[in-house]
């Protein structure tokens, strides 16, 4: 597994933690993904976030901040992936974070 990485216009990073076989549906989920060398504007949340590696840089991915963007309206494009097990690591901590028994 290989979570998709996207881009936005102004050039913000995002992770999508939707699957992406799911594309009839209106949102795609995405969780916001920071180089870790911009960790004075991160570092309120930093307890809400993991370092995850991308294009050989360590990013904060927020794991707390999920985004839904209604697809028709994302212009955001695909630059790459998370490799498989900060992948995992991104989802595990989603999950525990669920409310469940």
């Amino acid at each position: 597994m290989h979570l998709r990485v996207f881009q936005a216009a102004d050039g913000t990073l995002a992770v999508e933690v939707s699957s992406p076989r799911l594309a009839e549906t209106e949102h795609r989920w995405l969780v916001p993904l920071v180089p870790e060398t911009q960790a004075a504007t991160a570092a309120s949340r930093a307890g809400d976030a993991i370092r995850v590696r991308f294009h050989g840089e360590i990013h904060l991915a927020f794991y707390m901040l999920i985004l839904s963007v209604p697809r028709r309206r994302d212009s955001a494009k695909k630059i790459g992936t998370v490799n498989n097990e900060d992948s995992i690591n991104i989802l595990n901590h989603i999950f525990d974070r669920l409310a469940y028994d």
